[in-house]
């Protein structure tokens, strides 16, 4: 079958996976939005106990300086019964002194008993305070904890994405500086190329546009992805010479071969490499194995073919002998 026509169904898996990706940070979204819901709707409740507590201090302060009146009032009105004994008999004056005294007695006792309200009002107004206070610093630092973790993971994929940018400019570095270093047949003497994962002729991601699998954003897959176990058979596309066997940020453990007349081959992600800088290798030889170091969601060869260092759509280049 051409190639080719595989183009809807990768189109269909792309919006399939764009699709995913929207649903979970909407998700996300929401459940972000539901906590800082519940933390606003908690604050409202602790001013509102707040001020209860505030209306209970100040009665109890009322109180208190109610009773200091009226204790007042009765020292008054003993004062005016002891000016006034000298107009009575002994026995009467002894029995409105006495009364005057337990009178006295019970203003005494509802004034202590009003201080020690207000003293125990004022207590619990202070304890309320300090607890809501601290309860309103843990919830604010939950609501900065969660906006320094969005910060965070902004610029993570500003980080992930800057490194794959510079991963595609060392492939083209790489390339482009042996080809100054050595000499190039005029054509390409290969003809197609092989399908570099024997027997797996599935592609989950196309050389196109799509929504960063490892990150936020758009991007542009500069290659195919062909889905294989770790560990499985990465095999040469064609004859060349390998001008890069090794780490590149971004791509993991990369394999670059240069084919002549300006044409390279990149396999990327794997989980070790078989081949070295410098070595011949030939159609179909064992150069990696399937892998997914680097920025990689699974176990996967990320093929790539280049043009004097510029990434171009491997569908022009490849066969597969079975689908």
């Amino acid at each position: 079958a051409d190639p080719k026509m595989l183009t809807l169904v990768q189109m269909e898996e792309i919006l399939r996976a764009w699709k995913q990706t929207l649903l979970q940070k909407e998700k996300g979204l929401k459940e972000n939005v539901e906590t800082l819901r519940q933390l606003r709707s908690r604050l409202q409740g602790l001013d509102a106990e707040k001020s209860v507590l505030r209306a209970a201090s100040e009665k109890a302060v009322q109180e208190t300086v109610d009773a200091k009146t009226s204790f007042a009032a009765r020292q008054t009105e003993l004062k005016n019964l002891e000016d006034s004994l000298e107009y009575k008999t002994e026995a009467e004056a002894r029995d409105i002194l006495a009364a005057a005294e337990n009178r006295k007695r019970h203003a005494e006792q509802f004034l202590r008993t009003a201080d020690a309200a207000g003293e125990k009002a004022k207590t619990a107004l202070e304890k309320f305070k300090t607890e809501k206070e601290f309860e309103m610093a843990v919830m604010y630092e939950e609501k900065n904890r969660l906006l320094e973790e969005y910060r965070q993971d902004a610029k993570r994929a500003e980080k992930e994405l800057a490194e794959l940018e510079e991963a595609a400019d060392k492939v083209y570095d790489i390339i482009v500086n042996i080809e100054k270093n050595k000499e190039f047949v005029d054509t390409y003497t290969g003809g197609e190329l092989e399908w570099p994962v024997e027997g797996r002729y599935y592609v989950s991601s196309g050389y196109v546009g799509r929504i960063s699998p490892v990150g936020n954003g758009y991007e542009f897959h500069t290659g195919i992805d062909i889905p294989a176990p770790e560990g499985y058979e990465i095999r040469a596309a064609e004859d060349g010479t390998v001008i890069n066997a090794g780490w590149i940020n971004g791509y993991g453990n990369t394999v670059i071969i240069d084919h002549g007349g300006r044409i390279s081959t990149l396999y990327a992600h794997n989980s070790s490499v078989e081949v070295e800088n410098g070595q011949s290798v030939h159609r179909g030889d064992v150069i990696a194995l399937c892998g997914s170091t680097g920025y990689a969601t699974g176990s996967h060869c990320h093929f790539e073919v280049r043009v004097n260092g510029e990434h171009t759509d491997p569908w022009e280049y490849l066969k597969r002998d079975r689908e």
